[in-house]
């Protein structure tokens, strides 16, 4: 993660002045502890001080991209698969903003709300999940075998929420002076039984490790298993007075006092209302941006959804070099042979591990396509595949899939007409 502890903004005498608001935004970003963002984070700060953006605009940016990454961990997304991602989101508002500079249009919208498209319009491992995605997750995630640093975020956000006072939850779990409590015990308890009734054990199983089940305490251990009632009182153990929900300091666990009863009712009751915060943390973005029409469709790598069956190649651009290619087979052999070109050694683990680049052209030189000395591109396969090698190759190259864009006529051809371009390519690759 990004290690900008305070971020500074360009005052008008030319000093650069501390901003709290947005270094308390970074800070919370910061309790991902995930390197994922940095290179977005550091093109687009440079870009907010070239370019004067006020301290809202940084905000609602930051904002948008805690919303991104707050909605995929709640729906066990991994972040993992997002480097790509926020290697091209600032380059992709970049290019929105030339494209309207190109064309003489004035451009009204701010980067935040162009930067808001570029995220909805991502799909498949790269999208943001919509409301209903997000609301079934608040309410059915297993929060407790999040990783740590996840809990810290999301528990820290839940902690804080609308309140002035801010208690820096993620420091307390960290020096064990807060752990997360199960309302309703890992163990059933007879008691227990009692009083979640006929259904004890369904409703166990279903909410146990839910946000609606947990909460923050330093009293985990000795009151674990007590009866709901001890736990928001407290009660004397061994001589010595444990504190219950009433005398916690963590504003998520004196709402507990609320309730009389830890049954369904109350547990979907809390789960609605921890649903209403994570709503109003992160609602979905919007936006009123709209890119220029198109002669084309551009298509990156990134978009895993689409389908290239039936679709006619106009072109491809590569390093920012735009080159001219109706046929499929031959985008795929021109790209990898200008990958090889510039680094040839960068293919040798790819050829020991012979899965689309071979040391030989096997038993049918036609399928391959000769990079260098014992080096070789298989290509026999259809279009959706020859996207996959041509991922599974910048991945282990380390090459940005939004190196590459796709020109795609926007029409969708028929199957006759198409047959031309795709010839063979009716054989799976590997």
């Amino acid at each position: 993660m990004i290690n900008t502890a305070e971020i500074a903004l360009p005052g008008d005498d030319g000093q650069w002045i501390k901003s709290a608001k947005l270094s308390k935004k970074i800070a919370q970003l910061r309790n991902l502890d995930t390197d994922v963002i940095n290179v977005f984070l550091i093109s687009f700060l440079k870009y907010a001080a070239e370019n004067r953006l006020s301290e809202s605009e940084i905000w609602k940016v930051l904002d948008l991209v805690e919303c991104y990454l707050a909605r995929r961990i709640v729906c066990s997304m991994s972040s993992n698969s997002l480097t790509q991602t926020f290697c091209a989101l600032h380059r992709d508002v970049l290019r929105s903003i030339t494209e309207y500079e190109k064309a003489g249009q004035t451009l009204d919208k701010p980067y935040s709300e162009i930067l808001a498209y570029h995220i909805l319009r991502r799909e498949g491992n790269f999208r943001i999940p919509r409301d209903a995605a997000f609301s079934e997750a608040i309410h059915t995630r297993n929060v407790y075998q999040m990783p740590k640093a996840a809990q810290h975020f999301l528990f820290e956000r839940l902690e804080n929420f609308s309140h002035t006072e801010f208690i820096d939850v993620k420091k307390h779990m960290q020096d064990g002076l807060a752990t997360i409590e199960h309302i309703m015990p890992q163990t059933l308890t007879a008691q227990w039984r009692s009083e979640l009734g006929d259904d004890a054990e369904t409703i166990h199983e279903q909410y146990l490790h839910t946000f609606a089940n947990l909460t923050l305490t330093g009293v985990n251990s000795e009151l674990s298993n007590n009866s709901f009632a001890d736990k928001k009182t407290g009660k004397e153990i061994n001589g010595q007075s444990i504190n219950g929900y009433s005398g916690s300091i963590y504003r998520l666990t004196q709402e507990l006092m609320a309730y009389d009863t830890w049954q369904l009712k109350d547990i979907q009751n809390r789960a609605k209302k921890i649903e209403d915060k994570f709503f109003s943390l992160y609602p979905l973005p919007t936006t009123t941006y709209e890119p220029l029409p198109k002669a084309v469709e551009e298509v990156s790598l990134e978009e895993e959804d689409f389908n290239p069956t039936n679709r006619t190649l106009v072109g491809y651009k590569l390093f920012d070099v735009e080159y001219q290619q109706i046929y499929w087979i031959d985008m795929l052999t021109n790209v990898v042979k200008e990958l090889y070109k510039r680094d040839p050694d960068a293919f040798e683990p790819l050829v020991q591990k012979d899965y689309w680049i071979h040391a030989t052209p096997g038993d049918d030189p036609k399928k391959c396509e000769k990079l260098g000395e014992n080096c070789y591109l298989w290509r026999y396969a259809n279009n959706r595949n020859k996207l996959v090698g041509l991922r599974y190759i910048f991945d282990e190259l380390n090459v940005a899939y939004g190196d590459l864009i796709l020109y795609i006529d926007p029409v969708v051809a028929s199957e006759s007409a198409n047959d031309v371009q795709t010839a063979n390519t009716e054989v799976d690759g590997e």
